[in-house]
């Protein structure tokens, strides 16, 4: 709901979270990056929005930024065993960019 304000678009991203999970746990051979590349496009998608007419593109660039270093040390695997801890760490950094999109839109005016 932060990123959108909308809450059909957080019930299809708890669905395909759920199905994540499921798939993570019963099929753990089913493309995880795909699905992290989904997951991660799903707070900034609502940000390019016609409905906030581009007032939150900045906000988007950054979280493209912080999930794009993400994923590289997802794939590449750079510090060894440390670069799996290091990725969670980079991906704290959208949560800020996030709560201060929460806070800017009209659903939480």
């Amino acid at each position: 709901y932060g990123s959108s304000g909308s809450v059909d678009y957080t019930i299809l991203g708890l669905l395909f979270a759920l199905d994540s999970i499921y798939h993570l746990h019963h099929q753990p051979s089913h493309k995880p990056l795909v699905r992290m590349i989904v997951a991660f496009a799903f707070p900034i998608l609502p940000l390019l929005t016609p409905m906030n007419n581009g007032y939150f593109t900045m906000e988007a660039m950054q979280l493209i930024f912080i999930y794009s270093v993400s994923g590289w040390l997802f794939v590449t695997y750079p510090f060894g065993g440390w670069s799996h801890g290091i990725f969670h760490l980079v991906c704290a950094f959208s949560i800020p960019v996030t709560l201060s999109v929460s806070t800017k839109l009209e659903a939480s005016n």
